[in-house]
């Protein structure tokens, strides 16, 4: 499963619970403008009206409530469906507009089961409800009421600690994340990925196209240094096996750290800050010679080389 993937099915969890906590909500207070209407609907009943006739009512007020709901989301999800996959899952490539048929059938099934879920509490109370207790002013009746409201008053507050927490969690793994020495400095550092061979660009060619854009970079105000890398820091490379002279050599087992190799150019530790501990950088003679020259972490160093 993929970073994105999760991601996703994250949010997915916390909109349901989000759903879920509006819906106790909204058939909370549905609860208690149908009780507040208790007399009136009273007078309908005993007027004739029957009782599936107001049940019906008090659905179809719930269920335009939901659709409107529905439909100011589908609104709000075109003016901020672009910020959300710009910092949330950036490397999803969007198909199609933000909303599809698939979008907008799902969206219509939760209105709907949302309109009947919220309006069956107040429908099945009023449906129980003793009408002589009613229009005599009588309390009759208005346990199970408070029993509802009750349950869902405490639904709404597991599912909302639930929220928090899982909150104060995400907050917590950010800091961790954010507290973690990468050793660089990426504070004011901006990567760009750019794919030359869809474009059907040369190898050969795709190369100077780079080196010619790294440079015009470099002459940006405000640039300290610029460079090239092939994959992005921490998430791509190839691994390799590493043979020093007079140390045996051993076929990485599975689940083994072995050293993770990356091409960079000259000026890259310059633009992300990386503090050379011994030795120097790369320079661009030795990347346009292919020179044999290698970089190495303290790690690999300590393993290999501990003296």
């Amino acid at each position: 499963m993929s970073s994105n993937t999760k991601v996703s099915l994250w949010l997915g969890l916390v909109s349901l619970l989000v759903l879920l906590v509006a819906c106790a909500n909204v058939a909370n207070l549905l609860l208690a403008r149908a009780m507040a209407r208790s007399r009136e609907i009273a007078v309908r009943l005993s007027l004739g009206a029957g009782r599936w006739r107001i049940t019906r009512q008090l659905l179809t007020e719930s269920l335009v409530l939901a659709v409107i709901g529905a439909a100011a989301a589908l609104v709000l999800t075109l003016w901020t469906s672009a910020f959300v996959r710009r910092v949330v899952i950036p490397d999803v490539p969007l198909l199609g507009h933000a909303i599809s048929f698939r979008v907008l059938a799902f969206a219509g099934a939760v209105a709907l089961g949302t309109g009947l879920v919220c309006g069956l509490a107040p429908a099945a109370i009023m449906a129980r409800t003793d009408l002589n207790a009613i229009l005599k002013g009588e309390s009759h009746g208005r346990t199970g009421r408070f029993l509802v409201q009750r349950a869902l008053v405490a639904g709404q507050v597991a599912l909302t600690v639930v929220l928090l927490a899982g909150a104060g969690l995400f907050v917590q793994s950010l800091r961790n994340i954010r507290g973690k020495d990468l050793g660089m400095n990426i504070s004011h550092v901006l990567y760009a990925s750019i794919d030359f061979r869809s474009a059907g660009v040369a190898p050969t060619d795709a190369n100077a196209l780079y080196e010619q854009m790294a440079e015009r970079v470099r002459q940006l105000p405000g640039v300290r240094a610029a460079g090239l890398s092939i994959g992005e820091p921490f998430r791509s490379g190839w691994g390799s096996w590493i043979i020093v002279p007079g140390v045996p050599a051993s076929i990485p087992k599975q689940g083994d750290a072995s050293p993770l190799g990356r091409a960079v150019s000259a000026g890259y530790f310059d633009a992300t800050a990386t503090r050379i501990v011994a030795g120097r950088t790369f320079t661009a003679a030795e990347h346009q010679s292919a020179a044999h020259v290698v970089m190495i972490n303290e790690s690999l160093a300590h393993k290999y080389w501990p003296h």
